[in-house]
């Protein structure tokens, strides 16, 4: 069974792979120009969890499917980068977000090339706000490259 989730992860392609953020998230599976899928952590039990920089994957019935990498800073602060693959409509989004356990979560959405944007149409930032939260994107980002 283990053996046919590999060979599944192995040929799984993503259209968000190839963008800035994209090509950022699957960097750590990336051997001989191949991004291994079959290298992601999917089980809570794997031990690479404990790691300072792992890369894992999510999938829900809706068929997202979510790869994160995830950056320990210390041990109360993680910055996760990820985009999310909706296999229906071939739509990518993308997010940065600064997990604390003493804060709540501050997450942004993100541009292909990890510029802040918009969470969707209702909810423009405002000019200063974008502004505000590309220097947190630029501070965060630079953990990934």
């Amino acid at each position: 069974m283990l053996t046919c989730l590999s060979l599944q992860l192995s040929a799984q392609t993503y259209s968000c792979e190839t963008s800035r953020v994209g090509k950022l998230v699957t960097k750590p599976l990336v051997k001989n120009e191949t991004i291994h899928y079959e290298d992601l952590v999917t089980d809570k039990n794997d031990m690479r969890h404990s790691s300072a920089d792992f890369t894992s994957m999510k999938k829900d019935s809706a068929g997202n499917t979510c790869i994160a990498r995830h950056h320990a800073l210390d041990k109360e602060r993680t910055i996760d980068l990820l985009f999310v693959s909706n296999k229906k409509t071939g739509k990518c989004t993308y997010q940065i977000t600064l997990i604390s356990t003493k804060e709540v979560p501050h997450g942004i959405r993100l541009d292909e090339d990890g510029g802040a944007t918009d969470w969707d149409e209702n909810t423009p930032l405002t000019y200063d706000m974008k502004k505000e939260e590309q220097k947190l994107v630029d501070q965060w980002i630079r953990y990934f490259e």
